[in-house]
C-alpha cells in the first residue's frame, strides 16, 4: 500500500509541516532526532548558536513536542525548526512498506532518505510530536 500523506519540507521547517500532518490526521508522533538527514556542518553551527532567519519563528512549535532530556540542547533537535526552502520530502507510510520503500529510493539515487521515527495515537500529555530514542529495527 501507499503513502498516508506527504509533504516538502520547507520554510516552516519539519515540525512545522510534520505538525500540520499530524493534526490534520488526529495521530501524533515519535521522531530520533539521531536519525535526522542533514547537510554537512549543519548541527555543528547549530551547536554554535548559528540559526537562520526563521528559526526562531518555528522554534515557536517547540510547545507542541515532548523532548527527552538528553536531546533538549543536542543541536540535532534543533533541526525540527531550520527553515528549508529546498528540503526534502516527508512521507508517511504504512509499517510495511517501509522496507521497500527505501529499498526503492536508495536504489533511485537517494541517499539521504530514512525512517525518523513512527506515528502514534494521540498522547494523553497533548504533545504532538515525542522527541526520543527509537530503537533500530530488528
Amino acid at each position: 500500500s501507499g503513502a498516508h500523506a506527504c509533504t516538502d519540507v520547507s520554510g516552516f521547517g519539519l515540525a512545522g509541516h510534520l505538525g500540520e500532518m499530524l493534526r490534520a490526521s488526529g495521530v501524533s508522533a515519535v521522531l530520533d532526532p539521531s536519525r535526522l538527514p542533514a547537510y554537512a556542518g549543519a548541527t555543528e553551527l547549530l551547536a554554535q548558536g548559528l540559526r537562520s532567519t526563521y528559526h526562531e519563528q518555528n522554534a515557536t512549535l517547540r510547545r507542541a513536542l515532548f523532548v527527552e532530556g538528553r536531546f533538549a540542547q543536542a543541536p540535532e533537535t534543533e533541526l525540527l525548526f531550520d527553515p528549508q526552502t529546498a528540503g526534502g520530502l516527508l512521507l508517511a507510510l504504512p509499517g510495511g512498506a517501509v522496507e521497500e520503500a527505501l529499498r526503492v529510493l536508495h536504489a533511485g539515487g537517494d541517499g539521504q532518505a530514512a525512517v525518523i521515527g513512527r506515528v502514534e495515537p494521540t498522547r494523553a500529555d497533548g504533545a504532538l510530536v515525542a522527541v526520543e530514542s527509537i530503537p533500530a529495527p530488528t
